[in-house]
Order: C-alpha cells, then structure tokens, then sequence
C-alpha cells in the first residue's frame, strides 16, 4: 500500500472510531448514565479530581485515607473542573475518554504496522474502532481509557528501541518506555509488575545491530548494552514515581509503592467465601472487626466500650458509611496516642488485609489452584457477567463479537507463527493480565488492555483472507 493511501486509511479509521465514541457518549449521557456514574471507580476518581482541581486533601473514603488510588487518572480530569464553578457536566470526562480511546485506535495502527504490515494494520485499526467492548469502556469514565495508550505506546517504544541501529537511539528509546511505564504505574498500578519483565527483555535481547556490538559479537558486549538499555528504562520510571513515593512516606511513615488497596485487592481474590469475582462487603465487615479489635488492645476497657457503642453495630447496617467516616479518625488517633509505634489506620489495615490473604493461601493451595482457574474463565469469559442480564441484545452483541476475535486472532496467530520476530509483543499483555488476575479478581473489564493485540492477530487473518480473494478473482 502506497504512503498516501495507507495515511488516509490511518485517518479514516480515526475519524470512524471517534465517530462511534461521540455517538456513543451521547446515548449513554442521556440514557443511562443521564444521573451520574454507573460505577464506584468512575465516581472515586471523579471525586480526586475535584479536590486536586480545589486544592483539597487528596483523600477518598475517610478523612487521612489518602492512598485509595494512584494520582495520574484524577490528575487527568482535574482540568475539567476549571471551566466549571460547580462540577462539570459528566458528558465532558466521557468525550476525554472517548478521544483517549480513538487514541489507543490510533496507536494500535501504529503498532501493527511494526509487526505485522500494512495490510494487517487497516483491518486492525478497523477492529479496534468497531470492537463492541473497546467502545462501550471508551465511554466510561475509568483508568483504563488513560492507561491503554500509554501501554500501547510503551509497546511501541520498545520495538523501536530493540530495533535500533545505534547505541544512543537504543538508549533515548529506552528512557522513552521508561517515562511511559512510570505514567502507566501512576495511572494503573497493576502494571507494576510487567517492568522488571520489560527491564530483562531489554538486557538479554539479542537484537543489537549496530556496528560496535553486532549479533555476532561477543556476548558480553551485547550483555553490556542491553544492561546500559534496562537501566536508563529502570532510571526513567524510578524518577517519574518518585514524587509518589516521597509523598507518600511523608504521609504514612512507610514506602508506599503504588497504594493501600493492595491488601484489600489480594483479600478479595484469597479469602474462605471467595468467588472469583470482586465482593467488598467481606471486607467491609472485617475493617469493622478490625477496628473493634485494635481498641480492645490498645484502649483501656471503658474506651473500647464507648468506642464499641460509637461504630456501627454491622457491616451491614444501613448507617456503616456514615458511621465509620466519622469515626474512625478520631478513634485511630487515640489508639495511635496510646501507642505511638502504630501505623496509620489506611496502612495498618491495608497491611491486616495482606496476612490474612497469604494466610489463607498458604493454608488452602488447592482452593487458591481452582480460584485462579476461576478467575481466567472470568476474564477470558464470551459471555458478559450477570450485570448485563437486563440488556439481552448488548449481551449477545458482546458474546458473539468475543467469539469472532478469539477465532480470528488464533488463526492468525497460526498463520504469521513464521514470519514475525516481534509477534510475541502482541501476546504480552494477554499473558500478563491472565497471570496477575488468576491472582486477584477476574472480570472481562480486565482483558481490555490484551484486546488490541489480539484484534491485530484478528487483522492477519482478515488480510490474509482478503489477499486469498483477491488472488482468486485475478486467476479468473
């Protein structure tokens, strides 16, 4: 395909997928979601971004809880609020999305064009701005509209920086994929755990192809520039996230790497009633527990009984929120004075959360091996969850589009098997959140970040088969 008209498909697939996405926020907004989020998550970082914009404490859920989520998706939106003396309408964080999602559009172009050519790239770029998955979260108001991009051009980056010719372009690309891991951590801290897989991919490959240390030099010297490579990569992000860091050491005493929902993370995947599927109400039960317990330990008698008669009587009690907002503060503050050597409760609490799910694990191996395989069903599921039982038709829709992907990307997987030295970065993030969510909750929200890999395995075969078409007209 020729530059012009390969530039003017690339722009046609953009016009087309914010097209549908602007379409799209205009139905939801006035049906749907015409009275607000849908979501918890959606309001959680609706509501950071409104205290960043004003100025205010950086916390959610509780006065001094202030590591609920990572700063980048809030820090995103905050600008909307300027515009606004009130809160904005919420049709304009949905037309921010939608234009982030035409962006991971964009890129997915890009990126296939890397690994698999032109041709495979159009139908590509035509999958991802038609996917009925990729739309409908493009209209959501989540952390993933944000983080795909910068995923995807982190992927990107680490092509280039593989395929370099020269040291220094080795060097300037891994710094790049670096500062974009760093505002992917800040946005989605569940990527966390890809960088050192990135770091060691970068060290051992082998693809150096400049003149100094070709692939047939010794392998000390490829060794050496690889690692200079990691480094810089490893450099980039540390600095990015440091600010993150510092504050929150400032705040709780401790390092705090991303933030304190780790625990309450891992408990809801390794717990006695745990299902696969996300269920927070257990915990909401076991922070009340807990903060019972502490006053009986750290208090004298009468201050535990009074502090007792303070907080809600249940989990489940219609005032639990209202309660333990404005209580727990007050209370964690004197057990905090009583014994001074206590973290603060956010920290204290997200750490309890952590023993008892490895607790658990360690004790129920066999339970833990048959909830991963739970949770990869969820995420690798056709069939939407029961959520979407009252929209039959969108249900379908869902099932049967999964359904073409998944084919349509094993057959042209099995068709490319030969011929692609970079094929394996289309599966990494498949692999990736496959193997973090057999550890957390399973959903097919978390497969959205693997979809554009597999839609340009999907644009291969849809080439191929179009390439075998139309070599059957010309033999006519």
């Amino acid at each position: 395909m020729n530059p012009p008209k390969a530039n003017r498909g690339f722009w046609s697939i953009l016009i087309l997928a914010l097209t549908l996405r602007l379409g799209l926020v205009w139905v939801y907004s006035t049906t749907l979601g015409r009275d607000g989020f849908m979501m918890g998550d959606s309001l959680s970082y609706w509501t950071l971004a409104q205290q960043i914009a004003h100025g205010q404490p950086y916390e959610y859920g509780w006065e001094h809880a202030r590591c609920f989520r990572m700063p980048g998706f809030p820090a995103l939106l905050s600008p909307l609020f300027m515009f606004y003396q009130n809160a904005p309408p919420l049709w304009l964080p949905r037309i921010l999305t939608a234009v982030l999602g035409t962006l991971s559009v964009g890129l997915t172009v890009i990126l296939a064009r890397m690994t698999v050519g032109q041709h495979a790239a159009i139908w590509a770029g035509i999958g991802a701005a038609i996917f009925p998955e990729l739309l409908i979260s493009s209209v959501l108001v989540l952390s993933e509209t944000a983080f795909i991009p910068l995923m995807l051009g982190q992927l990107i980056m680490i092509l280039m920086t593989l395929r370099a010719s020269s040291a220094p372009r080795r060097w300037i690309g891994g710094s790049v994929a670096g500062a974009l891991a760093g505002l992917s951590i800040l946005v989605r801290p569940s990527w966390a755990l890809a960088l050192p897989v990135i770091a060691a991919i970068l060290t051992l490959s082998r693809r150096i192809t400049d003149s100094d240390v070709g692939p047939h030099k010794p392998r000390a010297d490829r060794l050496y520039q690889g690692s200079v490579t990691a480094a810089l990569f490893t450099v980039s992000f540390v600095i990015l996230l440091t600010p993150w860091w510092v504050r929150n050491h400032r705040q709780f005493g401790h390092f705090v790497p991303t933030t304190l929902q780790t625990g309450a993370s891992l408990y809801d995947g390794w717990n006695e009633t745990a299902t696969g599927s996300s269920d927070m109400s257990e915990i909401d039960r076991i922070r009340l527990e807990y903060l019972k317990e502490e006053s009986r330990l750290k208090l004298t008698a009468e201050r535990a009984d009074f502090w007792s008669r303070q907080l809600p009587e249940t989990a489940s009690s219609d005032d639990y929120w209202p309660q333990l907002k404005n209580q727990v503060t007050s209370l964690w503050d004197e057990i905090q004075s009583a014994d001074p050597t206590v973290s603060p409760f956010e920290y204290a609490f997200d750490r309890h959360l952590g023993n008892l799910a490895k607790e658990w694990a360690i004790g129920h191996p066999v339970e833990v091996a048959r909830l991963s395989w739970e949770k990869i069903l969820k995420v690798w599921s056709p069939v939407p969850s029961s959520n979407w039982s009252r929209y039959p038709q969108a249900r379908g829709i869902l099932a049967l589009a999964f359904v073409m992907l998944a084919v349509f990307s094993a057959l042209g997987a099995w068709a490319g098997r030969r011929r692609w030295q970079d094929g394996w970065i289309l599966v990494f993030p498949a692999l990736y959140f496959t193997l973090l969510h057999a550890v957390f909750v399973g959903s097919i929200r978390y497969r959205e970040p693997a979809l554009y890999g597999l839609i340009i395995l999907a644009g291969v075969f849809l080439a191929s088969v179009q390439n075998r078409l139309s070599l059957g007209k010309d033999g006519r």
